[in-house]
């Protein structure tokens, strides 16, 4: 049997379809919650789209899962974890690793320390705040509410 459509012309009407019926609005700015690769991520690409992000942390620090701290802790990471992916897969597109791991495979801190010179390289602390933890999202009218202790 022949195809319907195309890969092309699916992914086309696919795309259109996810729009339908959306209104257009101003956005003011975007919440991102947390500073993990993620998070880190989604604040750069919404600042190379002239977007505001405004990002939301818990800890004093970025990194995510990567960090391994003293209690409290929020973070599954432990002295002796590496990844199991490796350096080369870790990579962002945009930020090759800056310094040499100590192994294909790197360490948490090696990891923490890369997401550091992420935020360093593309200036991206000044969006987020610290020690802000989100407690609760809702939407009211046409904004989104977020609530932060």
């Amino acid at each position: 049997p022949k195809p319907r459509h195309t890969k092309t012309e699916h992914k086309k009407r696919s795309h259109e379809n996810l729009f339908t019926g959306v209104r257009k609005m101003a956005i003011e700015s975007v919440g991102i919650i947390g500073t993990g690769t993620i998070g880190l991520c989604a604040i750069h690409w919404c600042v190379k789209r002239g977007l505001k992000p405004v990002a939301f942390e818990r800890n004093n620090h970025i990194g995510g899962i990567w960090v391994a701290e003293e209690p409290p802790c929020h973070s599954p990471a432990y002295d002796s974890l590496f990844t199991n992916s490796s350096n080369a897969l870790m990579n962002l597109s945009d930020h090759p690793f800056p310094f040499k791991t100590s192994s294909a495979f790197p360490h948490h801190k090696e990891i923490s320390t890369y997401y550091e010179t992420y935020a360093d390289k593309f200036e991206l602390r000044k969006y987020i705040n610290f020690l802000t933890e989100v407690t609760r999202v809702y939407k009211k009218d046409d904004k989104w509410i977020v609530l932060t202790s």
